[in-house]
């Protein structure tokens, strides 16, 4: 009797410790990563914008930038293209505004739109002043388009 009571306590003590080998079944179709979820959000870090929501990208000239253009084209004319380019970048944000889209304003980085399906659709700032706008529905098109005629560019991705 006491043989088999040291028997039973043993056998709960080595069960209780062994853990289960059954295996835990993934739902078909998972997709499992260890990836940031950037969709419905605006990430910026020092290297990159994460775009998973609609927005809208401007790329902004650097100091370097705006001083090669003032040697390119003379003091005067610079002073005229800065104006004109401030007044259609207020513009074509206040018109984006209004439709509700988000804006950024970025120093030359990488632009990654993470559209709905899972797809990255990637962009890399450009080398040279670019007075163009990226826009992004928030789901699987983006558009590039200009300051100057904002409207016709949401106009094609939105409707």
């Amino acid at each position: 009797m006491r043989i088999l009571t040291i028997l039973f306590i043993s056998s709960m003590l080595f069960g209780a410790c062994k853990t289960s080998q059954d295996p835990v079944e993934a739902p078909i179709d998972s997709h499992i990563s260890n990836a940031p979820n950037y969709r419905d959000t605006i990430v910026e870090t020092a290297t990159t914008l994460e775009v998973g929501k609609a927005c809208a990208v401007y790329f902004m000239p650097t100091a370097a930038q705006w001083q090669a253009l003032k040697l390119e084209v003379g003091e005067e004319d610079f002073y005229t293209i800065t104006d004109d380019y401030s007044w259609y970048l207020a513009e074509s944000r206040t018109y984006l505004e209004e439709k509700g889209i988000a804006i950024r304003e970025i120093t030359p980085k990488k632009v990654r739109f993470h559209y709905s399906d899972g797809k990255i659709f990637e962009v890399n700032p450009p080398d040279s002043i670019n007075w163009n706008v990226i826009l992004f529905d928030g789901k699987v098109k983006t558009a590039e388009g200009t300051t100057v005629d904002i409207s016709t560019t949401y106009e094609s991705l939105f409707h």
